[in-house]
Formats: C-alpha cells, sequence, structure tokens
C-alpha cells in the first residue's frame, strides 16, 4: 500500500501509484488510471522505482525482435528467402574504429541495418523530449554505421559470408531504427526511417487489412485491404519508402484537420484570441481496393 500510494516524490507517478492520500488513514484509487493502465509501461515503471538494474532490458529487445523476424520471414509468403543474423555484427573497416551494428537483415539485394533501442514509454512533456533526444541519437549513431558499410562495401560482403550470406557486388543499404514502442515510430530523422517492431512485422506480411467481417464462428475475412508489393524485388525496392511512411499511417494523416477555437473577450478591456487544435478522425481514402 505505501509502495502504490502517491506523495508527490521525486520519481513517482499517478500510473504507477494510484493511491491518492485523502486523509491520516485512508486512500482513495484514481480510476481513470486503474481503468486503462498501460501495464507493461507501468512495470517499467515499478522496476525503475525499485532500482532494479533496466540495463538487460536492451539486450533482450534486440533478442526478441531479431526471433521475430525470424518467425516473421518464415510465415511470409513472398519474402521466405530473407535472412537476419540471429545476433549483433561486429565490423571493423580496415583502419578504422569498430562497429557494432544490432539488426543485420538481408531482403533480396537489400540489406537494412537497424539500431534497436528499448526505452520506457514516456508519458510527459520531459520524458517526450528525452525520448526524442533518444531517437536522434540512435538515427545519428546508424547513420555513421551505414556510412562505413557504404565506404568498405567488400569488406561487408566478405564479413556477412562468414555467416553464410553471399552478396551481390550491387547490394543496396537501408539504414532504420526501431523502437520497442509506437512513440515517434513512423516519423524520419534526417531521412532515417523510425518504426517499431509492430512496422517491421507488417512489412513481412505484405498487407494490412483495413476492413474485415467477423462471422459466427469468431473467424475474421477480409472485405478491404492493401498490398504493399507483389514481389520480393518489389519488396526490396519499396523498403525505403515503406519504412519512412509505413502504409498504414495513411488514415490517421489523411483523418487531421486543423480546428479554430475562439476565445471571445469579456469586456472592453479584456482582449480577445484565436488558437489552433488538430483532430484526428480516421478515414478510408478511395486508395484501398476491394476484394
Amino acid at each position: 500500500m505505501n509502495f502504490l500510494t502517491y506523495k508527490g516524490n521525486q520519481g513517482q507517478e499517478l500510473w504507477a501509484q494510484p493511491l491518492v492520500p485523502v486523509g491520516d488513514n485512508a486512500v482513495a484509487p484514481l480510476f481513470a488510471v486503474t481503468s486503462h493502465p498501460n501495464l507493461r509501461r507501468i512495470v517499467d515503471v515499478w522496476l525503475r522505482q525499485l532500482e532494479v538494474d533496466m540495463g538487460p532490458r536492451g539486450p533482450a529487445f534486440e533478442r526478441h525482435l531479431r526471433e521475430r523476424i525470424q518467425r516473421e520471414i518464415k510465415r511470409s509468403p513472398l519474402l521466405s528467402n530473407s535472412r537476419v543474423l540471429n545476433t549483433g555484427l561486429r565490423f571493423r573497416p580496415p583502419g578504422n574504429r569498430e562497429e557494432e551494428i544490432d539488426l543485420v537483415l538481408v531482403v533480396g539485394d537489400l540489406v537494412i541495418l537497424g539500431e534497436v533501442k528499448c526505452s520506457v514509454t514516456p508519458t510527459e512533456a520531459k520524458q517526450y523530449a528525452r525520448h526524442r533526444d533518444l531517437v536522434v541519437g540512435a538515427a545519428a549513431q546508424i547513420q555513421r554505421k551505414a556510412m562505413a558499410v557504404t565506404a568498405y562495401r567488400d569488406a561487408f560482403r566478405s564479413r556477412l559470408r562468414e555467416f553464410g550470406i553471399e552478396l551481390s557486388s550491387g547490394y543496396s543499404i537501408l539504414a532504420v531504427v526501431v523502437l520497442n514502442d509506437a512513440i515517434h515510430s513512423g516519423m524520419p530523422v534526417n531521412g532515417v526511417p523510425i518504426v517499431d517492431e509492430h512496422i517491421v512485422s507488417m512489412y513481412f506480411s505484405g498487407e494490412i487489412v483495413d476492413i474485415a467481417e467477423r462471422l459466427t464462428n469468431g473467424e475474421f475475412v477480409p472485405l478491404r485491404k492493401r498490398t504493399f508489393y507483389s514481389s520480393a524485388k518489389e519488396a526490396a525496392e519499396n523498403a525505403g519508402a515503406f519504412f519512412s511512411a509505413p502504409p498504414q499511417f495513411d488514415v490517421f494523416l489523411e483523418g487531421v484537420t486543423q480546428r479554430l477555437v475562439t476565445v471571445p473577450a469579456v469586456n472592453d478591456d479584456d482582449w480577445a484570441a484565436v488558437y489552433v487544435t488538430y483532430d484526428c478522425i480516421p478515414v478510408v481514402t478511395d486508395k484501398e481496393s476491394l476484394l
């Protein structure tokens, strides 16, 4: 009870401490917090408050991501010949510093290099700012590593050959940042796509269902869907565009509308104002094809 009671101490949050003192010997729960919690994030906050070492989370998420990609590759109807290294890759260009690449994914003649970041989901303005700094820094990191690979393409081919992956001499490179949360994903930073594991998963599925009908037996039947590519070659060619602007975001981006709110003056000495707000009502456009 003491741990879950909010006292305004440094590091406490109402999401993690939803009990508020209402007397000397009584507390009341914040129902808005307890009804719709983000349990994964709350556990992260509790671990941090209990001073549990959060360092192992990063490597654990990297392993989880690679394992998930391996499963998605096996299920993929068109990209089953893709390869993902089951470990991070250490690459030392001749005469240069060693680079450690968290994720190496090969789709046809495309090599996707990923910087993988795992952090606590932000909920406050300062946390969002710090998370944004994390994303910007990760984009700079993977850009530097991609430049090292680009400058020493043959050496990188030889390095991957050690893992049984043979690249063509004309292979292309795509640098991405993969996050453990959807916050800040879907919006490139300095040309580097920022994605989460769900977006990566959708890339291998090759399609997204917009509208589906649920049958009496619980099965879902797609009524409207979009396909991202029709061949492995097209998937590799369109990967940059897909990760930079995930198609599943279209219904949200096209649903953003501006709304002007006026604040009238209450008397002759007061001043009037207008401020801008943005609403998002997801819409389905005619670009999707009916089955």
